[in-house]
């Protein structure tokens, strides 16, 4: 640091007059004090005192000396004398075990002693940087940009040291700090990832004999084949999941892959033990863990204090890779019900759709031997985007990984990380969603009387609040029978149709030409034909419709048009939208139109869209 900063630093202390105490500060040396001195004082008048001059450091008008009690006295009034303050000891980034590691009484399982040692624990993410906190075994990348597997987002960097940051006297410790960690990239700089990476990760870490993964990530958008390669791995090792920051409060809003039956869904709680704002919530939800200001390693070999889901998750990787070692011959499943029995209940008694089975507790050492026969998968709710009137789900096309309620890319939906030095105190940052898709130009209509909340997922406070209510008053739009609109969940083409269906009359104009995955016993048959003889819909080229499919954003672009029969420019702001786009025209009009204001200068064509979108767009266009 320049001297004159540190100068700088010094008078500011002089002029405040308090005296600050680092929660960090070390030790008291006896009878050694840092002296600051007038300007043009000499330093002999501390010898005068009776005290010992050790350094003088002239351009800071500083003197490290020995004082007797006699000299202090004499010096602490003395008119030559700013500033008297006692000299401490100071450890280079001594290490951090904060509020996290008390919640989850990690202490119980590290006195065995147990770090991890010999469990195999692959991180999903963006990478792991190099670091002094840390020790990578190896690791793949599956982007296609590099073959490195280091870290040039941060954010798997951040989720590697919550779960395994080395027990090295510096830094932060991490739960498991023994473990063999490697870093599976499947996340670009910029956070943003595909499907397909997910899977070959899954794939990698099946091959090379992982023990457990973690997958501090997640979309609304469900998928077929990320369920397929999740049930695939979770068969041979451990899967952990973020719940989510999707949470409202209420509601299921829990991402996938956490909602699948065969992860691990982790929340999040605060430093009081309460449900963190921001985490989702629903039956998938099987555990809790700490997620609010987590300072862990990061990416130049520096510290930082992030939030989210995504924070909570690795707790729960870590204390299941100390089960591992423990009980190194236990299977997944049984290492799942260890953490979920154990868990310290909060909330309501039992399981609850915020805290799961509870929070992540340390285990004792007397836990019964593992049973050999697999047991069966602990019951957990499954949740489905699909209404009451059409189970089951169909594959769709490949989609990247979102978050599509504030469209930041996953895996990190949390606030920007605060660069943390010198081991900072803990100071939790409320993290909250922004209101996504604001209109560009004036609304189409108000609604005269603010309706009161009828979903317990969509509150007042909700961005999309006034056209999911608008539209369910005309009842254009229901919820499900458990009282959600699940709306942050993609929708899907048929029910599109549907809505459309309730919204506008349609007039024929095209010939009658039934699609072949759509009999005339299908729920939304109606719908779907009279938008196909209204020129809305057009189907597949090989004669389908994609009835189960989900709805894009620039599909969602011409449905609207055509529909509302919109006309405008082709001029846009979107700068992943170029003329040769086949949807180019369809954005521009909604554009134009205030329907769309795009997200960060970007439109996002190929991203699903979600309930809640739907229903603005749709209010909007009408």
């Amino acid at each position: 640091m320049d001297l004159r900063k540190v100068l700088i630093i010094l008078l500011a202390v002089v002029v405040s007059g308090f005296v600050i105490e680092s929660k960090y500060a070390g030790a008291v040396m006896p009878d050694e004090y840092l002296l600051i001195l007038e300007e043009g004082a000499d330093p002999d008048v501390i010898i005068e005192a009776g005290g010992t001059v050790d350094t003088y450091f002239e351009e800071l008008q500083t003197v490290s000396a020995r004082l007797s009690q006699q000299a202090y006295l004499i010096l602490r009034n003395h008119p030559s004398v700013k500033l008297i303050e006692r000299d401490t000891e100071v450890e280079v980034g001594a290490q951090r075990v904060g509020w996290e590691s008390s919640a989850i009484n990690a202490g119980v399982m590290w006195d065995e002693p147990l770090t991890g040692k010999n469990v195999r624990l692959g991180i999903i993410d963006s990478g792991i940087s190099p670091h002094s906190d840390l020790k990578i075994a190896g690791g793949a990348s599956f982007i296609d940009y590099t073959q490195s597997f280091h870290d040039d987002h941060g954010h798997g960097t951040h989720v590697a040291g919550v779960a395994a940051a080395l027990n090295n006297n510096f830094g932060v410790r991490g739960v498991a700090p023994d473990v063999e960690l490697y870093a599976l990239k499947a996340f670009s700089s910029e956070g943003k990832g595909r499907l397909s990476s997910l899977i070959d990760a899954l794939q990698w870490a099946i091959d090379h004999e992982l023990d457990l993964v973690n997958m501090s990530l997640g979309t609304q958008a469900d998928s077929y084949t990320l369920k397929l390669a999740i049930e695939k791995a979770s068969e041979e090792l451990l899967v952990v999941a973020s719940a989510g920051n999707d949470g409202t409060g209420a509601g299921d809003t829990v991402d996938y892959p956490a909602a699948y039956p065969q992860t691990i869904a982790v929340a999040a709680i605060d430093e009081n033990l309460r449900h963190a704002s921001f985490s989702s919530t629903g039956p998938a939800v099987d555990i809790s863990a700490p997620g609010v200001s987590i300072v862990s390693t990061y990416r130049n070999g520096g510290y930082a204090r992030m939030s989210g889901t995504s924070m909570a998750a690795p707790y729960v990787s870590g204390m299941a890779a100390l089960l591992m070692e423990a009980y190194p011959d236990a299977e997944p499943h049984w290492i799942r019900e260890q953490l979920q029995k154990n868990a310290r209940d909060l909330g309501e008694p039992g399981r609850d759709p915020l805290y799961g089975y509870g929070l992540l507790q340390g285990f004792d050492s007397d836990l019964a031997q593992p049973a050999k026969n697999p047991a069966s998968e602990p019951e957990k709710a499954q949740a489905v985007n699909e209404s009451a009137e059409s189970p089951g789900y169909e594959p769709a096309e490949e989609t990247p990984v979102t978050d599509p309620v504030n469209e930041s890319p996953a895996p990190s939906p949390e606030k920007e990380p605060e660069q943390v030095t010198d081991s900072p105190e803990e100071n939790p940052v409320e993290v909250t969603d922004p209101p996504e898709e604001k209109p560009a130009g004036e609304q189409p209509k108000e609604i005269t009387e603010q309706p009161a909340a009828i979903f317990t997922d969509v509150p007042e406070k909700f961005w999309a609040f006034k056209e999911v209510m608008s539209l369910y008053q005309e009842d254009i739009l229901n919820g499900y029978t458990d009282g959600t609109f699940r709306p942050n969940s993609p929708i899907r083409r048929d029910h599109v149709a549907l809505l459309l269906e309730k919204s506008i009359t349609m007039t024929d104009h095209a010939p009658f030409k039934p699609f072949t995955d759509v009999p005339a016993s299908y729920p939304f048959y109606d719908a779907i034909m009279k938008g196909q003889q209204a020129g809305i819909f057009h189907g597949n080229s090989d004669g389908s419709f994609g009835p189960k499919q989900l709805l894009t954003r620039a599909q969602m672009a011409k449905i609207l048009v055509t529909a509302f029969d919109l006309k405008g420019t082709t001029d846009h702001p979107f700068s992943d939208i170029d003329d040769s786009h086949w949807a180019h025209e369809y954005i521009a009009i909604l554009y134009q139109h205030g329907i769309t204001a795009g997200s960060n200068g970007k439109y996002l064509p190929d991203d699903p869209v979600t309930r809640a979108q739907y229903a603005a767009f749709l209010y909007r266009a009408r």
